[in-house]
């Protein structure tokens, strides 16, 4: 080979390279991209995501720029950063993975926002976040209560058994949430509620490790859904869906468009209205959507942030002591919380 066209590749392949690897201006700090692979070689020694996160927080700040393949990654960390993000608009949305794009269903642009604007309204007009709910939520929490004395043994047998209340709080959780939902709740013990909570959990873990593959390289579990955890994700995700069609056939039944009893029925209701103008927008897929959206995050959140409040009070029971010392003030020993207790608080604290 000519020694001047071997010099001339061998140069045009390191512009490529040196091209592919640059960032754009004003990218946060993050290691090294390179070409094709971007930044996930940064994964091989850190292989959980959460230790991926913790290491790149530590390496360049709480805010880090990086690439998985050839898309952009921002990694916050940061509680300040955290909550800037959490209130921007343009921020707000959401990229779609592949099992939505394989079932058409929308969760980006102009089609999610009225789906959000739409269900929080109705949410909020059925009580969402009010006292309304009170009654709800104690009957949840006797639940509860029942749950944890039957597993721990009870005050006869000096709670002689270990809980895992992860368990138990899923259930009130989702209980809470499916009474606004659909109307009505479920027994703890019912096998159809447990496999669902199961499915539910199960599906989170799932999905937060895959997350980095679905929204990057959205072709990687459709050629590997096996090593992926695609197979997985969908094994879980398919009975939930069910669960929810067999539901909405329920209330189908039984609707009365004039007088909806709970948000199914509104949503039911919105999708007759609109059969002719928004079918692509309001529709039973979509319904689906929502409600497997407000299960999953729903579940999530509420269910870890009072998982570890009790594991704190129980690893530092100064705290615990400090806890119940605010409940005793506010709230006294004959009767459960509601939600006017807060106001309460804020008066006895101030």
């Amino acid at each position: 080979m000519d020694p001047g066209v071997t010099i001339l590749a061998v140069a045009a392949l390191l512009i490529l390279i040196w091209m592919y690897s640059q960032k754009p201006l004003n990218f946060p700090p993050g290691p090294a991209k390179w070409p094709l692979i971007g930044t996930i070689f940064i994964c091989l020694p850190h292989p959980p995501i959460y230790a991926v996160v913790t290491y790149l927080s530590r390496k360049y700040g709480e805010v880090v720029g990086a690439y998985i393949f050839n898309t952009p990654v921002i990694v916050i960390s940061g509680l300040e950063g955290i909550r800037e993000a959490c209130f921007r608009d343009d921020l707000s949305g959401r990229p779609e993975n592949i099992f939505q794009k394989m079932k058409n269903e929308k969760s980006l642009g102009e089609e999610w926002r009225l789906q959000r604007r739409f269900t929080l309204q109705h949410l909020r007009d059925l009580g969402f976040g009010k006292s309304s709910l009170d009654g709800i939520v104690h009957e949840e929490l006797q639940a509860m209560f029942d749950d944890i004395d039957e597993l721990s043994g009870g005050y006869e047998k000096s709670f002689n058994k270990p809980v895992d209340f992860c368990d138990v709080l899923s259930g009130t959780n989702i209980n809470v949430l499916w009474h606004i939902l659909a109307g009505k709740r479920y027994d703890h013990r019912e096998s159809k509620f447990k496999e669902l909570i199961r499915d539910v959990k199960e599906l989170i873990q799932v999905n937060f490790q895959m997350s980095s593959l679905f929204h990057p390289a959205p072709w990687l579990p459709k050629i590997f859904p096996r090593q992926t955890g695609f197979s997985a994700y969908n094994s879980y995700v398919e009975p939930i869906f069910k669960f929810l069609q067999d539901e909405i056939d329920d209330h189908k039944k039984t609707i009365d468009y004039d007088h909806p009893r709970d948000f199914m029925d509104i949503y039911l209701t919105e999708i007759e209205k609109q059969k002719n103008n928004l079918p692509d927008i309001f529709n039973e897929s979509q319904l689906k959507q929502v409600y497997y959206e407000l299960f999953v995050a729903g579940t999530d959140t509420t269910l870890n942030t009072m998982s570890f409040a009790i594991l704190y009070m129980i690893l530092y029971p100064e705290a615990q002591k400090k806890v119940q010392q605010e409940l005793d003030e506010v709230i006294g020993k004959d009767r459960l919380p509601i939600l006017e207790d807060r106001a309460r608080y804020e008066i006895i604290s101030s």
